[in-house]
């Protein structure tokens, strides 16, 4: 009788310790899968900024042209977002704009929204990779 017991807490602790285990493996690997769909999510973002205000500086790319990245910027944006549409304003503004000087000042404020917005997600990462690490 005490072999059966025996046998039963073993296969309890057996079962107990795969169960954590595995959560701990999945937290990982979720972790994982965020951190790098983030890092992708940064990247796109920095290329179609960079793209969107050297492009539009040395008038090689036309209204229509910046009216496509800002698209694909906005896709990428939270819509509810305060700062998020601010981007969007500027470089709405930018688009429409034909005065070089206010334009070299818009693509100065653009610059820094997305310098903020691409920081405040690397903080978000950071912090978010502590979450399941037990930081």
């Amino acid at each position: 009788m005490s072999e059966i017991i025996t046998g039963l807490a073993s296969s309890v602790v057996t079962l107990t310790v795969a169960y954590f285990v595995f959560r701990k493996d999945d937290k990982a690997n979720q972790l994982t899968y965020i951190t790098d769909e983030r890092r992708k999510w940064r990247e796109k973002i920095r290329e179609l900024s960079v793209t969107f205000m050297t492009g539009g500086k040395y008038n090689s790319l036309r209204n229509e042209e910046l009216r496509d990245i800002r698209e694909k910027v906005a896709v990428r944006l939270n819509p509810d977002d305060v700062e998020d549409k601010y981007i969007l304003c500027l470089m709405d503004c930018y688009i429409e704009n034909n005065c070089n000087l206010l334009k070299d000042k818009i693509r100065k404020k653009l610059s820094l929204a997305f310098a903020s917005l691409l920081k405040h997600d690397w903080d978000r990462a950071k912090k978010g990779s502590g979450q399941f690490s037990g930081e």
